[in-house]
């Protein structure tokens, strides 16, 4: 079995819980209004 990633270091740097609530923020968030994929866009992916 191969395990990706395991030869890449990892980082040095702390995180603080703020951070990564900000993060979290921005990658889970809504799409604006017209920016994101519509549910046929993504059924299309699958015909």
């Amino acid at each position: 079995m191969t395990t990706p990633f395991r030869d890449l270091p990892l980082p040095d740097e702390e995180v603080s819980d703020d951070e990564v609530h900000e993060e979290a923020e921005l990658l889970n968030g809504p799409a604006l209004g017209g920016k994101g994929l519509s549910q046929d866009d993504i059924d299309a992916l699958f015909d």
